[in-house]
């Protein structure tokens, strides 16, 4: 891999998908670019401004787009990810920090009252 085209900070004229994180980088938004060739290819590389600051602490040579969340390293988002699960029931973030990858469901606090509140009905009906 070599650069071809040094990072210069641009302004985008239209959107454009982050290489870091595969978020859209807005029509007017400020970001980063270069281009480097890569076995005869030339590869451009446009990254939001936060997302190069992420990259740069990271000291990742590259990540597919979407591997990161925005402005995070990969371990920053892998931490994120654990403490800020998606609930499967109304696919909602939620902010979880005891939460850990195991074999139950991911509930937020709503869906888990609810949950809660149709199994006590159910019970109730049962007797």
């Amino acid at each position: 891999m070599s650069v071809i085209w040094q990072p210069v900070t641009q302004t985008a004229r239209k959107e454009h998908p982050c290489s870091w994180c595969g978020e859209a980088i807005a029509k007017g938004e400020e970001y980063w670019r270069w281009v480097w060739e890569d076995r005869g290819e030339l590869v451009a590389v446009k990254v939001h401004l936060d997302c190069r600051d992420a990259w740069q602490r990271d000291g990742a040579e590259f990540a597919e787009p979407s591997e990161a969340r925005r402005g995070m390293t990969m371990d920053e988002t892998a931490i994120y990810e654990t403490t800020h699960p998606t609930c499967e029931e109304c696919e909602r973030e939620f902010h979880a920090p005891e939460a850990t990858y195991c074999n139950v469901p991911y509930l937020c606090p709503d869906c888990a009252r609810a949950m809660k509140a149709r199994e006590k009905r159910e019970a109730e009906d049962a007797d």
